[in-house]
């Protein structure tokens, strides 16, 4: 029975949070919803500013041509700054709210039947029948019981990388024989 002790920091909980929002179809569909349109008005409002000057038929072609630039340039880089906008909202929520008290020192106790967290005096006990999904990745493991209950584990929270390989190894493990 492996217990392990790791430090949770805000950064691991915005992966948590944004790990949540890539599971969430709904959210998902949203997202890419915005990622598309916002950059798709854009562009055609300023194809449509550069139509509207050219009612004379004044501008070169080249004056086409710097609409055009930054419409595929918001379409390519409008993603990239959507994420870290929504990385800096979740910031600012758990400062202001319960994040503070949900970063620090965790024991996690993995055993076949269910998994342990302990933290500053409460204990989650989670039967790995009750987890709803799993995800690992090279940074984290993210245990998502429910909408409101999740583990993150993050590899930076381990004073050796070893233990985090272990932890891996095991919830993939108990999570095949549940």
């Amino acid at each position: 029975m492996p217990v392990f002790t790791y430090n949770v920091k805000t950064e691991d909980l915005i992966e948590l949070d944004l790990q949540r929002l890539r599971a969430n179809p709904r959210a998902q569909m949203q997202a890419r919803g915005l990622q598309l349109l916002v950059p798709l008005v854009i562009f055609l409002a300023s194809l449509g500013t550069v139509y509207l000057l050219d009612s004379d038929k004044q501008l070169m072609p080249i004056d086409w041509i710097v609409p055009c630039v930054l419409g595929v340039a918001m379409i390519v880089l409008f993603p990239r700054r959507f994420e870290s906008n929504i990385r800096k909202r979740i910031a600012a929520q758990l400062a202001e709210g319960l994040g503070k008290d949900l970063t620090g020192t965790y024991t996690a106790t993995i055993k076949p039947a269910l998994i342990v967290q302990t933290a500053k005096g409460s204990e989650i006990r989670v039967p790995w029948t009750a987890i709803g999904t799993i995800t690992i990745t090279d940074a984290h493991v993210f245990i998502l019981v429910d909408d409101s209950r999740a583990i993150v584990i993050p590899r930076q929270g381990f004073a050796d990388t070893k233990q985090y390989e272990q932890v891996k190894v095991l919830v993939m493990q108990y999570q095949r024989n549940s």
